[in-house]
């Protein structure tokens, strides 16, 4: 669906899609897409009795109440300082208002989310947990680029997971030891949205080019597919980008089914 962003000559076209999982019950994922703004989030919920949704829709509603409507730029729930990133204000506004929600059986719950905003000629975003965004680019020499497909093209992995074992290797484990971890205790994400009262948020920036290609994706794709699989199918021009998200979609939960997937995948048109 392309639309041009407000006051510029950018184009963008994006898509998204979620599915539950072939193994699974509930669907605890949510994204979304304020076009007003040029702002995405994907966030995948868990915690507390089944309340994992409940935390991805209140972080997916606060991105749009802080980006649309009569209530845009305020925050209800956090006083960010002077000159704070937005994306930043609503993750941290996402936080206070899933921690104030829990209650009952929801106690607990919280999320892993991956946000962005386009802001020519940069593109800012942020992320918490195991959501992850990627870039596709082209242009790179096949021959002499050892990580560039025979199309010139990249998929290079924009975010860091926070998990376990990074945790453990950025404090001095080695790589050895790092992926022990990994393989002992798979799947510890160690920071949320919703859970602690002193999340930290970090933003990142990263320069925009035409025809840039960017994924962003809970781990139900990243856990079940690895990057040449996601490479070839994001990068297949054959197909309406709609379509490749939800050839992606499908062929993770094909794989194996064992979680909820979502992708939202953009396209830098112009």
């Amino acid at each position: 669906m392309p639309y041009r962003m407000p006051g510029t000559r950018t184009v963008i076209d994006y898509a998204g899609a979620s599915v539950t999982g072939r193994r699974r019950e509930i669907n605890e994922d949510a994204w979304g897409a304020i076009e007003s703004a040029s702002v995405f989030v994907v966030a995948d919920g868990g915690g507390g009795q089944s309340s994992g949704r409940l935390a991805a829709d209140l972080a997916v509603t606060s991105f749009r109440r802080l980006f649309s409507g009569r209530d845009a730029g305020v925050a209800a729930h956090v006083a960010p300082p002077p000159g704070a990133e937005p994306l930043a204000v609503a993750v941290l506004e996402a936080n206070a208002r899933i921690a104030t929600s829990a209650v009952g059986d929801s106690v607990g719950m919280g999320c892993a989310l991956i946000g962005l905003r386009l802001a020519p000629p940069w593109l800012v975003a942020v992320s918490a947990g195991d959501c992850r965004l990627y870039r596709y680019r082209r242009g790179y020499d096949p021959a002499t680029y050892a990580s560039a497909d025979p199309t010139g093209g990249e998929l290079r992995r924009l975010t860091v997971d926070d998990v376990l074992s990074i945790e453990m290797w950025k404090t001095g484990a080695t790589l050895e030891e790092a992926a022990e971890i990994e393989r002992m205790h798979p799947n510890v994400v160690t920071r949320i949205v919703g859970v602690r009262p002193d999340l930290e948020v970090t933003v990142h920036y990263f320069p925009l080019a035409t025809n840039d290609l960017y994924l962003l994706c809970t781990d139900g794709v990243t856990r079940q597919l690895d990057d040449d699989t996601i490479r070839r199918i994001v990068s297949d021009d054959e197909q309406a980008l709609a379509d490749r998200c939800d050839a992606l979609v499908q062929a993770a939960d094909e794989r194996s089914g064992a979680d909820n997937v979502t992708a939202v995948l953009l396209h830098v048109m112009v």
